[in-house]
């Protein structure tokens, strides 16, 4: 890590995916959530941004799973600052996978014709159709919330010592206490500063 950091490294990305320790299993992953919160650690204490994503969503993953992706998602946030999450994204079933003809037998419908293939494609938003309305909900607002926080990250390290980095943190901190709290307490009902967030965010980005 050291020379790593030398070398002018700055960043580094990992796929952590789940906070589940059954969903990491399931995926075989062949890592534990202590492993997560570690590793992180490791990476952050010698000045490299540690930079972790999420899943949810995966065929078999309950509201108690995603809680604990929730869960260790707000402990990273505590372990170091520079530690940042990107997302929880939604799963992608892909063909090749195990999973991916699990989710054939929950009722995924795949492409048949060439075309439709070529719209196969990774998608943001939560319709796999194994998911209630309650899961989809909990996943939207989750998402907005960890991706505002990867942005702010982001932008921090692009203004690192500019008064205008410490002025957006000022200007940020509503929705920054609000992601804090409502995760922490799984408010994610009447939700429209983060429906606000994201569709201010496509419309000046293209994608969220």
């Amino acid at each position: 890590m050291e020379k790593m950091k030398r070398a002018g490294v700055f960043q580094m990305f990992f796929g952590a995916e789940s906070g589940s320790e059954k969903i990491l299993k399931l995926i075989k992953k062949d890592i534990s959530t202590e492993d997560i919160i570690e590793g992180a650690r490791a990476v952050a204490e010698k000045g490299i941004r540690p930079n972790l994503s999420f899943m949810s969503g995966f065929p078999g993953e309950t509201l108690t799973d995603f809680e604990n992706t929730i869960d260790i998602i707000l402990k990273l946030w505590k372990v170091h600052p520079l530690v940042t999450v990107n997302g929880i994204f939604p799963f992608n079933a892909y063909p090749g996978t195990d999973l991916y003809q699990k989710a054939l037998e929950l009722g995924l419908r795949s492409p048949v014709l060439l075309e439709d293939w070529g719209e196969w494609s990774f998608q943001y938003k939560p319709d796999n159709p194994w998911l209630d309305s309650v899961m989809k909900k909990w996943m939207e607002i989750a998402f907005y919330m960890v991706r505002f926080k990867y942005y702010i990250a982001r932008y921090e390290d692009r203004h690192k010592g500019r008064a205008i980095a410490t002025l957006l943190k000022v200007l940020t901190w509503p929705l920054s206490f609000s992601a804090k709290v409502r995760l922490k307490h799984r408010w994610f009902s009447l939700a429209w500063e983060w429906k606000a967030f994201a569709f201010l965010a496509r419309k000046t980005f293209g994608y969220l």
